[in-house]
């Protein structure tokens, strides 16, 4: 009884932060209504530049459907990704700009279960962009996505595995975040690098050896390639049961190597009483 009330209660605390965190979006409709259409503008501003310049080069045929897929099926896995990741880091900075971080860190209750509270808002809001993307490209571009029903259900739970590894770099960010007051460090060192080696825009097959061999140590290009396997019936480029492996063992240890680090930088906060540091 008193476990079944102790999970009532993370679960209430993670709700009533998501809810929190939609009563301060509410103050900006139309910043937040705007924020859904990020995604299909920069989807649209890739197709239509890839498809006009094939075309200032003389190639009719410059951006297909297959190549058009295989954006889409990026854009939608960076959403799981940006939701993990960037969610828990500027959820720190949303928290600082408020002045309620150093009142969260003070309070009894788990600081993971607060940034994953802000994470659920986020993710909510990344669906529905998601669902804006499919729309547009079936209607823009006559692109089909997932090629059956199994594709679909199987294609969701390796983007919701990509999603908890993901929150394993995202708790080691927001930790950084927490350390400097500043994200640019985590940017530099994390966002944009694994934009660039994961795959999210292009086969990591095309990149030299040197930095294929960055992208086959981080696990979420795993994610993208078997995620692409399922959707668009892509060869994957290692084994896909391989594959499967690596992320199955990815979604256990880096959640929570990344929480452990995230509470190491909480305990030398709370040691040496800087949390006053974030007033």
């Amino acid at each position: 009884m008193v476990i079944g009330k102790k999970y009532k209660y993370y679960i209430n605390l993670i709700l009533a932060m998501a809810k929190k965190d939609y009563l301060i979006n509410s103050k900006y409709p139309l910043s937040t209504v705007m924020s859904l259409f990020d995604v299909l503008i920069s989807y649209l501003l890739i197709s239509l530049t890839a498809f006009f310049i094939g075309k200032s080069f003389g190639h009719h045929s410059s951006f297909s459907a297959s190549m058009n897929a295989f954006l889409l099926s990026g854009l939608i896995i960076y959403q799981f990704f940006d939701v993990a990741m960037n969610g828990l880091v500027y959820g720190v900075i949303v928290e600082k700009n408020l002045g309620t971080l150093n009142r969260n860190f003070a309070s009894p209750a788990p600081k993971v279960l607060l940034l994953s509270g802000i994470v659920v808002y986020s993710f909510i809001l990344a669906l529905i962009r998601i669902a804006i993307l499919l729309i547009a490209a079936k209607l823009l571009f006559g692109v089909v996505f997932f090629v059956s029903w199994q594709a679909f259900i199987f294609g969701g739970i390796i983007a919701l595995c990509v999603m908890i590894i993901s929150s394993g770099y995202g708790f080691m960010g927001a930790g950084i975040t927490v350390s400097t007051e500043d994200p640019a460090l985590y940017l530099f060192l994390m966002q944009r690098p694994f934009v660039i080696f994961t795959g999210v825009f292009y086969s990591i097959m095309v990149l030299p050896m040197f930095l294929k061999l960055i992208s086959y140590m981080i696990p979420i290009t795993y994610g993208i390639d078997l995620f692409r396997h399922l959707t668009l019936e892509h060869a994957t480029f290692i084994p896909w049961k391989l594959e499967v492996l690596i992320i199955s063992l990815s979604v256990v240890f880096f959640p929570i190597i990344g929480i452990l680090a995230f509470k190491k930088i909480e305990k030398s906060f709370l040691k040496k009483g800087t949390l006053n540091m974030f007033e």
